[in-house]
């Protein structure tokens, strides 16, 4: 009897040393999870800064393509919606700078020295005149990659003559190439 009793002493002391082991053990594990779960917290954190410095930093790259792009539009603007009857002509060659030849063709001029005439003799006859009166210049919210770059001119224009006086706005989708520091393609909408 007294050997069962030692052996059942010894069997529970055994169970209480690895209950205890099991438990430090356990305490171990835990605490290292939660020094992980930390180091996890504080790396996605830097994580998260270094991604909004990253945007921040395409941000600013995007702004200086942008103002590149914003200049230009709003010169092709200035000279295609800024003119009276004797300046038209002048205002549509100058334009040629910002744009191509078939943005220009597709505004109404760019279309020949005998037609580009007929159309300012036309335009004298009318006294006409187009004065752009407010303008906004919208980018796409796409990350600029390779040498293009959209968005979208909404202006306000007045227009004048013999006949009439009014006031439209205008809408146009264009795209912008980097390279040739020129508005290649332009539509209204």
């Amino acid at each position: 009897m007294k050997k069962k009793n030692f052996v059942w002493i010894l069997s529970c002391s055994m169970l209480v040393i690895f209950c205890l082991v099991l438990w430090h053990s356990n305490q171990d594990l835990k605490q290292d999870n939660q020094t992980q779960s930390t180091q996890i917290e504080k790396l996605q954190k830097q994580n998260t800064k270094l991604k909004r410095k990253s945007e921040v930093i395409d941000q600013k790259n995007n702004q200086n393509e942008f103002k590149q792009t914003y200049e230009t539009v709003q010169h092709l603007f200035n000279h295609l919606e800024n003119w009276d009857a004797n300046n038209w002509l002048t205002n549509q060659q100058t334009a040629e700078e910002y744009a191509t030849k078939g943005v220009i063709q597709y505004f109404g001029g760019g279309n020949g020295t005998q037609k580009n005439n007929q159309a300012q003799k036309q335009l004298q006859n009318l006294n006409a005149s187009s004065t752009l009166v407010e303008s906004n210049i919208y980018f796409s919210p796409e990350k600029v990659d390779g040498d293009d770059i959209n968005g979208v001119f909404i202006g306000t224009v007045q227009t004048n003559s013999n006949e009439s006086d009014s006031k439209q706005t205008i809408h146009y989708q264009f795209t912008y190439n980097k390279q040739q520091d020129k508005v290649m393609v332009l539509k209204a909408f």
